[in-house]
């Protein structure tokens, strides 16, 4: 039995190509698992609100925390929606248009955007360089955007004709994208120093692993 990442979440044996034939997964997938099908008849068939339990030894429990993550993610975006009533509220009440809503959100998020892009096609990239680059260009585009804003007449007093000048918003957009990005890539070159390219190639390759033992990647597009 292993217990590695690489490791069958229902049997435990190794799955992937570093597993051991001697102790390799042979579980078969839900898609050719009859037990399966006749659970996914059965629960379609029944017209109450509580479904029957899942009867498949294999992947009964699976599929009955794949239910309770649906579950967790319904009553999350409830919530999200719940949470940002507040905000739209704030907006309202300052009467803030459309526009000024986009591009300060583009000042909010706008640092996430390089680092998510490279963790796409960047094998170096690390997770604390991410998370530095993301904080430290909000943070920074803040900083930048208040400061122009401050330079108009009125100040940060007419705080929304000045926060939302051409100027102001550039500048803040700007730097949350540049200086995202700038902080991603210096973090990463200080923290992953040693990096070779057999190691590049070796993570890439570890993506192939990370599979659903429900259905397969290999098996659903194959077809």
């Amino acid at each position: 039995m292993t217990t590695d990442t690489n490791s069958c979440i229902l049997c435990g044996k190794g799955r992937g190509r570093m597993a051991n034939p001697r102790d390799k997964c042979i579980c078969i997938s839900m898609t050719y698992c009859a037990n399966c099908h006749q659970d996914t008849k059965n629960r379609a068939e029944t017209r109450r609100a509580i479904k029957p339990e899942y009867k498949c030894a294999s992947h009964g429990q699976y599929r009955e925390y794949n239910d309770y993550l649906t579950h967790l993610r319904n009553w999350s975006m409830v919530w999200t929606t719940i949470g940002i009533i507040p905000l739209t509220i704030t907006l309202y009440m300052i009467q803030a248009s459309l526009g000024w809503t986009y591009l300060f959100m583009g000042i909010l998020v706008g640092s996430a955007v390089i680092p998510i892009t490279l963790s796409m096609f960047w094998e170096r990239l690390t997770g604390v360089a991410m998370i530095a680059g993301g904080i430290s260009g909000t943070v920074a585009a803040l900083v930048v955007w208040l400061s122009v804003a401050s330079t108009y007449e009125g100040g940060l007093s007419d705080w929304y004709n000045n926060t939302g000048k051409e100027l102001s918003m550039l500048c803040g957009n700007l730097v949350s994208i540049l200086g995202g990005a700038l902080v991603t890539i210096v973090v990463t070159f200080l923290t992953n120093k040693d990096f070779e390219s057999e190691q590049g190639a070796e993570i890439w390759e570890n993506t192939r692993d990370i599979d659903n033992p429900l259905s397969p990647w290999m098996e659903k597009y194959q077809k």
